[in-house]
């Protein structure tokens, strides 16, 4: 559900009904100061498999702290 992938404080309300609305997969972040991503549909360039590549750099992605 919306409300456990995203904390209140993470995410405005406006960017977690785009979320909802639009659709996104969500990138989760390897280190331990690196918050998660999120991608959107308009954001994916192609998929194979379980490989993405997207449109934009990473740090153009949205991100939680």
């Amino acid at each position: 559900m919306i409300g456990e992938a995203f904390g209140a404080a993470e995410l405005s309300q406006t960017r977690r009904d785009r979320l909802l609305l639009e659709g996104y997969v969500r990138i989760d972040a390897a280190g331990l100061l690196d918050g998660d991503r999120y991608v959107l549909p308009e954001e994916i360039a192609s998929a194979s498999g379980l490989e993405l590549t997207l449109n934009l750099a990473k740090n153009q992605l949205l991100r939680t702290p």
